[in-house]
C-alpha cells in the first residue's frame, strides 16, 4: 500500500471490542515496533529528540 492510499483510506476507531487479540497479530505488531525503534536510533543517533 502506498502512503497516499493509506492516508486516503485512513479511519478512526471510536469504539473497542472486548475480545482478545490473536497472538500472531500481537507478535507482528511488536516485531514492527522493535524494528522501528532500531531505525530511529540509527537515523537519529539516539531517541532523545
Amino acid at each position: 500500500m502506498e502512503l497516499k492510499e493509506a492516508i486516503e483510506k485512513r479511519k478512526s476507531v471510536r469504539y473497542y471490542e472486548d475480545k482478545p487479540i490473536p497472538e500472531d497479530k500481537l507478535l507482528r505488531v511488536l516485531e514492527v515496533v522493535r524494528w522501528l525503534h532500531q531505525v530511529v536510533i540509527v537515523s537519529h543517533g539516539s531517541l532523545s529528540w
